[in-house]
């Protein structure tokens, strides 16, 4: 099973994805057949945009990333439904001291780290839609309210702020809250503690047991062994084994017994037969589903159904 130490480590591939937009490194080979595209022309494939205005200047810093969790889910090879659930903004450490600054004369200057800045050839804002040019890498985004969102890839951006700009409404969260989402949920009640008596079903009654005078409690230890009480009576679990929902226990002399383990409730089939079970439960658990009678309400059920038979 992938656990959150396993699933983390993948990310340390994705600062690979900031590398990518390097605007201070040399672009790659060109075949002789294709002829290095000139600043020019990489400038007149931008859309149209309105000029650069003083409202959106400054220098931006990185706050944090935004993941979807399809990214995350690719990223770790997880494979399975995914909840739904939005963009995830995260606490992401490999972005810290990035910024971008924006000029007011369409300048500007982007730092990613040391093998990743350069300036800012132009850039421009067309209502919240940010495009600017640094190096070799055309960027595309969002500017609202001194907050900057670069897209780096599907599912995968970076959020920069003005130092007054108010970012509480992202609602950042750690990357292990993230990957928590991939994993299976922990049960709410292990299968381990100490589990009471409340009903046996006898006769196709549920009856709350301490109208019958009978208390018992099971106890399973980590180890697969355990304790058992009945009454008056007590003996040790020689071991205990959980398959899915299937419990089955054998105690020190030798005996055994099957039955179901659920959300907290264990339902132990004594006899084997199911005529004869016995309901447990651990402290804390929502009883409120099960339909325990008191002996009275049995003994005027049963009389009922005698006169109606």
């Amino acid at each position: 099973m992938k656990t959150i130490r396993t699933l983390l480590s993948v990310f340390l591939l994705l600062s690979l994805a900031l590398a990518l937009c390097a605007c201070g490194g040399q672009p790659a080979a060109e075949t002789a057949s294709a002829p290095a595209a000139s600043l020019d022309s990489i400038t007149d494939k931008l859309p149209e945009s309105p000029a650069p205005t003083e409202d959106y200047s400054g220098e931006y810093t990185a706050v944090c990333a935004r993941f979807s969790l399809a990214y995350v889910a690719a990223a770790a090879g997880f494979e399975g439904p995914l909840p739904d659930v939005d963009d995830q903004y995260v606490d992401y450490p490999t972005i810290a001291g990035s910024t971008v600054t924006l000029n007011s004369d369409g300048s500007g200057y982007l730092d990613f780290g040391e093998d990743n800045r350069g300036p800012i050839d132009s850039w421009s804002v067309d209502g919240s839609t940010l495009r600017f040019q640094a190096g070799v890498s055309d960027f595309e985004g969002s500017l609202e309210n001194g907050v900057m969102t670069l897209t780096i890839d599907d599912g995968f951006a970076l959020c920069l702020a003005l130092p007054d700009a108010d970012v509480s409404a992202m609602h950042i969260v750690p990357l292990e809250d993230v990957i928590s989402l991939l994993l299976p949920a922990e049960p709410e009640y292990p299968a381990e503690g100490e589990y009471t008596m409340f009903a046996i079903l006898r006769e196709g009654y549920l009856v709350d047991s301490a109208d019958l005078d009978m208390v018992s409690t099971l106890i399973l230890d980590e180890g697969g062994t355990g304790y058992m009480s009945f009454n008056e009576d007590s003996m040790e679990v020689s071991s205990w084994v959980l398959d899915g929902e299937d419990l089955s226990i054998t105690v020190s002399d030798g005996s055994s017994a099957g039955g179901t383990l659920r959300d907290g409730v264990l339902i132990l089939d004594i006899e084997g037969n199911g005529e004869s079970l016995l309901y447990y439960a651990q402290e804390g658990v929502d009883l409120s589903s099960f339909a325990v009678m008191s002996l009275d309400e049995v003994l005027a059920a049963m009389a009922a159904a005698e006169s109606a038979g």
